[in-house]
């Protein structure tokens, strides 16, 4: 998400990401049925409450790194004048470029985290 530097390429990001997620969790529990074909249960709801957990664990480690917060300039909105929005004037307090390099460090995080739990599974 903090690479993406226009839209149309975030939304392709996205786009990826919930296809090669989908496709992980469909594989998964094909193999995990495939595997313990009448015990398999247990290991389905061991799988499902880790992503939850994952879940969870995601927006605890991304909210230090959130800087900034976003204020609209006051200004008053012409009903007539539908070119300006209220929303063309708002001002960065931080920046675009400082919360990108901030974000850089949970997105790191958790593709490296990623990274050690399936080349722990497949050693």
């Amino acid at each position: 998400m903090p690479y993406s530097y226009k839209l149309w390429t975030l939304y392709l990001n996205f786009w990826w990401y919930g296809f090669g997620c989908g496709a992980w969790n469909i594989a998964l529990s094909v193999w995990l049925i495939e595997m313990w074909q009448k015990n398999s249960a247990p290991f389905l709801q061991l799988s499902h409450f880790v992503y939850g957990i994952g879940t969870i664990l995601g927006p605890l480690l991304d909210k230090p790194y959130l800087t900034g917060e976003q204020a609209l300039d006051s200004v008053e909105t012409n009903i007539s004048n539908a070119t300006e929005l209220p929303f063309d004037n708002i001002t960065d307090i931080f920046g675009v470029i400082d919360r990108r390099s901030n974000l850089k460090t949970p997105f790191l995080i958790s593709g490296i985290t990623q990274i050690i739990s399936i080349h722990s599974k497949f050693s």
